[in-house]
């Protein structure tokens, strides 16, 4: 693929989608230790599979 010149109007859409992905990425970083997104998982094994409750 060849290279293309960086526009005005492509270098404003780049920076508006990385600005889209970065608060994305510090919103959920910021609400992933909220007590409600913590689930547990108990794994028990019987004589032939193993059991998720």
């Amino acid at each position: 693929m060849a290279a293309k010149k960086l526009t005005t109007g492509r270098l404003i859409q780049i920076l508006v989608v990385m600005s889209i992905l970065i608060t994305a990425f510090i919103w959920k970083t910021m609400n992933y230790y909220s007590d409600d997104n913590v689930k547990q998982c108990f794994l028990t094994r019987s004589k032939y599979a193993i059991v998720i409750d």
